[in-house]
């Protein structure tokens, strides 16, 4: 029996490469569908044959978001950014999130009266801040914001303690 690994070598190659490209492309077919699922499943795809390639993780990212995934989306563009730590999509993709949950935890904040959502959203700002060498003003301001919303809070917790316990006495 002769041995065909050399041959098959080259053609595994070649074929994978072409795999690769069909799904990242149904992929990106899928996200302009607004077919976000699905679109996750086909970088998913991408990924496992190709997982040096940031885009996919990118694009993965991005159809996550748009199913309110963002923990697994956040996770998904960590691990793309652990094999390309340069990839500036990536970079600006993690940031966005960080920064999307911040404010949509400000409000929850300012809507709960719960501090421990202050603090939440403090932290994703003080991360985007750290990537950025802490000199960003927009970013800063916001972090700002979510302090004043968690000390609202906390006021508002204090308050209501001690209202209760005068109108009890």
């Amino acid at each position: 029996v002769a041995d065909d690994t050399k041959k098959n070598k080259p053609f595994v190659a070649e074929n994978r490469e072409h795999f690769w490209v069909e799904s990242y492309n149904r992929g990106l077919k899928l996200l302009g569908e607004d077919k976000f699922a699905a679109a996750a499943v086909a970088f998913e795809l991408a990924r496992l044959v190709d997982p040096s390639d940031a885009k996919a993780y990118s694009q993965g990212a991005i159809a996550l978001i748009n199913i309110d995934q963002l923990t697994e989306a956040a996770a998904l563009v960590q691990e793309g950014l652990a094999r390309d730590p340069k990839d500036k999509a990536l970079n600006e993709l993690l940031e966005k999130i960080y920064l999307d949950e911040a404010q949509g935890l400000v409000k929850e904040c300012e809507n709960t009266k719960d501090q421990s959502k202050g603090e939440a959203a403090e932290s994703y700002y003080t991360l985007v801040l750290e990537r950025r060498g802490g000199s960003d003003p927009t970013v800063l301001f916001d972090r700002g914001i979510a302090r004043l919303a968690k000390g609202a809070a906390l006021a508002k917790g204090s308050g209501d303690t001690l209202s209760t316990g005068a109108v009890g006495a």
